[in-house]
């Protein structure tokens, strides 16, 4: 049964459709117990955009028609006078009056606003929604989850799962849309089965209820963290087909308030055996676990999607971390976190329970093959970009391209610390490295290509082999040696070293002046 939309839903669908064709859309994310209202006031365009504070950095979150467009950013408690602008190799100047900053933002993308003493702000300038692409709530085959009783006060968590579920079931069958207006929406696990589309519209935000954790289902345990139960919050039906998630909504992890009020951890969103995904547009915040995990999943498109979690109190929080799956591109997406923002890995059935709930092929767990990530822009405590730390079945044809590492301890590596299989044909091209001062495992370097544990394997014995790393520029190079290291009979065979512009301004000819002083169990490598 479709239930038809009332006056009020008519008149919010033609301020959207208004709000789609100006020049700034400002969008709203809900605050909570740990996002707070910022102190940062905020312009693009001359529209006020709301600024929130994550505890360790702030951000706020527009879409924009034209480019370039003017911003400012005012403090409430202070007049700024300098201030500096990520990427660096954009070259924006800003500018500084009354103590406001004034800059101008070249297109869309993700900027990283550094202010005197502040701590940094983050500028997610988003390109326009194409207006023909907001699904109307109008239309037969689009549920409104608001139609059916669900509440966006963040209120009724068994109804509202309910709602959701239910609207969810109903466009799988009718090759429909979900339709989530604008408000807060507290939601156990949900399931998006073959033929659907889940529109979050700005403003609208899923948050996960750490006032209901037992109602979550425990899909497995994370062993890392003293065996901490880890949900999948949105998930896809096992052999799911064509299913989308878009618009400019926000997930709440709400991951800090989970973990205290039961040590629950949350994969945000897991499209789990599946194929021809994608997901456009949407935020994720707070995770308390790994935040998107593609597993088993071939022909998937991530884009615009920003991984905004925090660098202390929820635990290993990667943004998103590719497992078993094949043909993935992530492009224009932002991660931030204490852990990897962007990774592949690969597991054993026999390795924990994380593959517990999964549906394993009957010839095993297959590689990771064709994984694209191309413009992303990273921050966290640990890895950049990372192959590993798990290498237990193949990881082939990977590329990291046109990044912007803005801080970490280590920005490209691979890691292979438990395994017994190979990483071959890498690239990391087009990389700027711009920081790099944390320390993670005694290291903060530029580049770690490393053979630290695992087994060998007899019929494998370059364990990490055809790496090009090209046109980098370390801009910082870390505190210690860069890392390029195999072990007794498991090599790292055949890495080049291509056009790698060092802190001085120099380009590096050979391994010392790439920073490489401890080079082991390693052939073939060519600096050019």
């Amino acid at each position: 049964m479709h239930i038809d939309l009332n006056i009020a839903d008519t008149h919010a669908w033609s301020l959207i459709r208004r709000t789609a064709r100006a020049a700034v859309t400002p969008h709203a994310t809900a605050t909570s117990e740990t996002l707070k209202e910022s102190l940062y006031t905020i312009t693009a365009a001359d529209t006020s955009v709301p600024a929130y504070s994550n505890t360790d950095y702030d951000f706020c979150h527009f879409s924009c028609s034209i480019f370039p467009v003017g911003i400012t950013i005012a403090h409430r408690t202070s007049a700024l006078s300098t201030g500096c602008v990520s990427p660096q190799k954009l070259h924006i100047t800003p500018s500084f009056a009354g103590g406001v900053m004034s800059a101008s933002l070249p297109a869309a993308g993700y900027y990283i606003v550094k202010l005197d003493a502040h701590k940094e702000v983050i500028i997610l300038a988003d390109p326009a929604e194409e207006e023909a692409a907001i699904p109307s709530p109008l239309s037969p085959k689009t549920w409104n989850v608001l139609s059916f009783g669900a509440k966006n006060d963040g209120s009724d968590f068994a109804a509202t799962t309910s709602v959701f579920q239910s609207c969810l079931d109903a466009a799988a069958a009718a090759h429909g849309t979900v339709y989530v207006p604008a408000g807060v929406y507290s939601v156990g696990n949900l399931v998006l089965g073959s033929n659907t589309t889940l529109y979050l519209a700005s403003g609208s935000t899923l948050r996960f209820s750490a006032e209901n954790a037992d109602a979550y289902k425990v899909h497995w345990h994370k062993t890392s963290q003293g065996s901490r139960p880890i949900t999948w919050w949105l998930s896809t039906a096992f052999g799911s087909r064509n299913v989308r998630i878009f618009g400019r909504g926000v997930l709440d992890g709400n991951g800090v308030c989970a973990v205290a009020a039961g040590g629950m951890g949350n994969n945000l969103l897991v499209p789990i055996a599946t194929r021809n995904f994608s997901c456009e547009g949407i935020t994720f915040v707070n995770a308390a676990s790994w935040a998107v995990t593609p597993i088993l999943t071939t022909h998937a498109r991530f884009s615009h999607c920003k991984f905004l979690n925090r660098f202390t109190d929820a635990g290993e929080n990667d943004g998103i971390d590719v497992m078993h799956s094949s043909h993935i591109l992530i492009t224009r997406c932002i991660g931030v976190g204490l852990d990897d923002p962007f990774s592949t890995k690969t597991w054993s059935h026999r390795h924990g329970d994380i593959s517990a709930s999964w549906p394993i092929p009957s010839g095993g767990l297959p590689a990771v093959t064709n994984i694209t990530f191309d413009t992303t822009t990273s921050w966290t405590i640990c890895f950049g970009l990372k192959i590993g730390a798990g290498i237990w079945a193949p990881q082939e044809n990977i590329t990291f391209r046109n990044a912007v590492v803005y801080d970490c301890s280590i920005a490209v590596g691979i890691h292979f610390q438990s395994g017994a299989s190979y990483a071959k044909n890498v690239t990391f091209e087009n990389i700027d490295i711009e920081h790099v001062t944390w320390t993670n495992m005694r290291i903060s370097n530029w580049c770690s290509f490393m053979i630290t544990g695992g087994d060998a394997n007899p019929n494998s014995p370059y364990q990490i082999r055809d790496v090009k790393v090209a046109n980098v520029h370390v801009r910082m190079r870390g505190n210690t040696d860069a890392i390029l290291k195999g072990r007794p009979g498991r090599v790292v065979k055949n890495v080049l070293f291509k056009d790698v512009r060092m802190q001085d301004g120099s380009l590096a000819r050979n391994l010392q002046e790439l920073g490489f002083e401890d080079v082991d169990w390693v052939e073939g490598v060519e600096v050019m």
